[in-house]
């Protein structure tokens, strides 16, 4: 039950599976994160003109 070789004496077996379990989930979820950002700024391209567009006039000066 208890895995003694490089834990604490207080991890789990169970413990040690759910935190690999929550460690697994949150990367695909930051991976989701990067590829919504990306959609949003390479799929749609008015985003990016309009960001471009409100800076012209400051960058022409």
């Amino acid at each position: 039950m208890i895995d003694q070789l490089n834990e604490p004496y207080y991890v789990t077996k169970e413990a040690k599976e759910r935190a690999t379990k929550l460690e697994k989930e949150t990367v695909g979820y930051e991976q989701a994160i990067i590829d919504l950002h990306y959609k949003i700024r390479h799929l749609y391209p008015a985003h990016r003109a309009a960001d471009q567009w409100r800076q012209w006039p400051r960058s022409a000066k």
